[in-house]
Order: structure tokens, then C-alpha cells, then sequence
């Protein structure tokens, strides 16, 4: 460390200045390092963009789901009942258009798409990490042993 400290108060201060000054080599070589950064960056811009995508789908879902219920609420009419004779009118259950269950089978199948890549960057990320575990483990593994 070159010159003598006098206090532990010294010696501590010097220390936290190499470690926030980077000259304590904490994440190992400028090699390791960069893979470590390299590979936050790459966990940062998979969740930004899983942010980004929960975002736009949270605020359309709202709609999209009120228009499919909209669809596929059956109205009630009055239809007229096939008593002989008999003027009385009962009420009966519209049926739901196919359209209806066209634009229900189409909600289901854009949910399916977005979770599915959604759940695809969640595995890309989770590889990240693991590497950047590995990384670590690696770097920590030439470290003193407690």
C-alpha cells in the first residue's frame, strides 16, 4: 500500500477509496469485469423491454377484454313461445354471434403470444444471471477462503 497509515480510521478511509475508486480489483481482471457489465447490461435491457411490453399490454388488456365481454354477454329477448293458441311470450337467450367467439378465440390467441414472449425474455434474463453467477463465482474462487 506504499506509505504508513497512522490510525485505523486512516487505514479505512484508504481502503474505501480504492474500492469506490475501482484500484481494489473487487470484480477481478478489466476482462471479468467487462463480462460482469456486458452482462448487466444485457439483463437491463431484457427487463426494460419486459417492462415495457407488460406496460402496453396492462393498458389495452382493460379494453380488449371489456369488448369481448360486450361480445359474448348473451341479450335477452322476448321471443314468442310455441303454445298452441297460448298469446303469452316467454324470454329466451339470443345466441352469441360466431363473430363473437371469432374475436374471443383472437383475445386468447394474442394472450398467448404475449405471455409466450414475455416468458421467453424471462428465460433469456434468467441465462444471464446465471452467467453472470458463474462470472462471479469464477472471479470469487481465486479470493481468500473464510
Amino acid at each position: 500500500m506504499g506509505e504508513p497509515l497512522s490510525s485505523v480510521e486512516d487505514e479505512l478511509r484508504k481502503i474505501e477509496e480504492d474500492f469506490y475508486g475501482g484500484r481494489m480489483n473487487a470484480f477481478g481482471n478489466t476482462a471479468s469485469r467487462e463480462s460482469m457489465e456486458k452482462e448487466l447490461e444485457r439483463i437491463k435491457a431484457i427487463d426494460d423491454k419486459i417492462f415495457s411490453q407488460m406496460g402496453k399490454f396492462l393498458a389495452q388488456d382493460d379494453t380488449d377484454e371489456w369488448h369481448l365481454r360486450r361480445a359474448l354477454e348473451p341479450q335477452a329477448v322476448p321471443e314468442p313461445s310455441g303454445g298452441g293458441g297460448n298469446n303469452a311470450t316467454s324470454f329466451g337467450v339470443r345466441g352469441v354471434s360466431d363473430s363473437a367467439f371469432t374475436a374471443g378465440a383472437d383475445y386468447f390467441a394474442k394472450l398467448e403470444a404475449t405471455f409466450t414472449e414475455i416468458g421467453g425474455d424471462m428465460k433469456k434474463m434468467a441465462g444471464h444471471v446465471v452467467a453472470l453467477n458463474q462470472l462471479a463465482e469464477a472471479n470469487n474462487a481465486g479470493g481468500p477462503r473464510r
